[in-house]
This record gives structure tokens, C-alpha cells and sequence, in this order.
């Protein structure tokens, strides 16, 4: 990684596992992390989940549009011990972190895109005819579905499951109300946002002020969370062109140096 965060404090509000995998990269960096999680994920289990297990073996392609969808995706077929039965169909990923979770898990992804974007995916998905192939969309429950909504107009069969839930923990608001002295404030998900000025609002903390008068700068990972800030009247200083956490990081510390 580029750039530096010496004597520079970033607040983290994806999920603990994945903040603390951040603050590796902030910390390497010479900054210094804060966590305070505005979002977690947990399995759901339904009457579909077996279904879908049990029909792997006919489905044309599985679609994994996030690593948590690829997490959850392979718990549930490692459970099932069913993980043998992907080598039946092919799979696509959205983002190099997906199919590097999928790679270190022994599973080459057979296409991934150009870059994280939906629209990217469909335009350069390998098949000559989507017409009747038939797709799997492990995903969560606030997935946008862009994907297998554009498919099913060219005639493909898309089938959504419904793997885990994105919901707002229990938030630390003393915690919230005492932060002051912090650099950066990064967000990853609309959810996250909405989540962060809820609880602040709520709390009345200092922080929020910071915020909107520009005095604490705002870190958004892409135009879809950065589109929440704005409705929420925060402005956002820093947006990377590759919508990852490392270019995040990245971009920050290029701007903060």
C-alpha cells in the first residue's frame, strides 16, 4: 500500500471481523483506527435453503456478488458437505475480493468482471445467449439484485437466495458521544450510514457536527453510499475509483499525507 496516515485517526464502522482486517491496513499505514460497527451480518436459515443445496447440480451458473455472499454461500454447502457439487456449474464474482475468498477456498471463479460494478458484470458476462440459462444469486437480504433482474429480462431463469441479513447492532452510543478527535469517518454500505446518523442524532453526538461542517473529513467506498451521505446532508471528501476497502484506504491516505 501507497501513502501515509502517520499521526492520523480513521473511524471504521463496517462489521468487527472486517473493521479489524481495516485497521490491519490502517495501522500499516502509521494510522491509528477506531471500531465502532454500524452494521453486522448473520446466517438465515429457511425451508429454501435445502432446496437450492439439493438442485446445485442443475443450475448453468452461481452468481456471488460480495465475499459475504461467498462466505455464507460455502457455510451452508460445507455444512451440507455439498462444497464438490459447485464443480457441476460455474461461477461468477463480482470483485476480486470475492474471488480471492473463493480461490482460497479452492474454487476458481470462471468469470470475473472488470470491475465491482453490476453493470460491468452484465456487459461482460462470457455467454453469447443468456436465453435460458438457469442462475443461482446467493445474496443477502438488502441486495440490490441488479444482476439477476437484468438477466431475466434476456430470458435467463434467476433463482435468489436469501442467505444472510445485514442489521444494526446494539451501538455503543457513549462510545459515539465521546469520539472528537478523529481524521476520517469511513463508510461502506447505504445501511451503515443510516445506521451511523441515526445513532448520533440520537445520542447527540459532537461528531455529527464535525461532519457536516467539514471539519472531520468523510470516506465513502462508492457512488451508491455516497448518494445516502448526500441525502443525509454530509458531504463526502474522498471516494476511490475502485470501490474497495484497500482503494479506500488508499485514497485517504493519499489526501490525508
Amino acid at each position: 500500500m501507497t501513502g501515509s496516515l502517520l499521526n492520523r485517526t480513521i473511524l471504521l464502522t463496517r462489521p468487527l471481523d472486517q473493521a479489524k482486517r481495516d485497521q490491519v491496513m490502517i495501522e500499516e499505514l502509521g494510522g491509528t483506527a477506531l471500531i465502532l460497527p454500524m452494521i453486522e451480518t448473520r446466517a438465515l436459515h429457511d425451508s429454501d435453503g435445502q432446496s437450492f443445496i439439493h438442485q446445485l447440480g442443475t443450475f448453468d451458473w452461481v452468481i456471488l456478488t460480495s465475499r459475504n455472499a461467498a462466505k455464507y454461500f460455502l457455510d451452508r454447502l460445507t455444512e451440507a458437505d455439498t462444497v464438490s457439487e459447485l464443480r457441476l456449474c460455474k461461477v461468477g464474482a463480482v470483485g476480486q475480493k470475492t474471488a480471492a475468498f473463493l480461490y482460497d477456498h479452492g474454487i476458481e471463479a470462471d468469470f470475473v468482471p472488470s470491475s465491482f460494478k453490476g453493470a460491468d458484470f452484465i456487459k461482460e458476462f462470457p455467454a453469447d445467449e443468456v436465453k435460458g440459462l438457469n442462475m443461482l444469486y446467493p445474496q443477502g437480504n438488502i441486495a440490490r439484485g441488479e444482476i439477476a433482474a437484468a438477466f431475466e429480462k434476456e430470458g435467463a431463469t434467476c433463482k435468489v437466495w436469501t442467505l444472510y441479513e445485514t442489521f444494526k447492532p446494539d451501538i455503543d452510543t457513549e462510545k459515539l458521544s465521546s469520539i472528537t478527535q478523529v481524521d476520517v469517518v469511513t463508510f461502506a454500505s447505504p445501511s451503515a450510514v443510516r445506521h451511523f446518523v441515526e445513532s448520533a442524532e440520537k445520542a447527540g453526538a459532537p461528531i455529527l457536527t464535525r461532519m457536516k461542517e467539514g471539519r472531520c473529513k468523510i470516506a465513502s467506498i462508492g457512488p451508491t453510499t455516497s448518494a445516502e451521505l448526500f441525502k443525509r446532508g454530509l458531504p463526502v471528501h474522498m471516494e476511490p475509483a475502485d470501490y474497495t476497502i484497500k482503494a479506500m484506504i488508499e485514497k485517504i491516505a493519499a489526501c490525508m499525507e
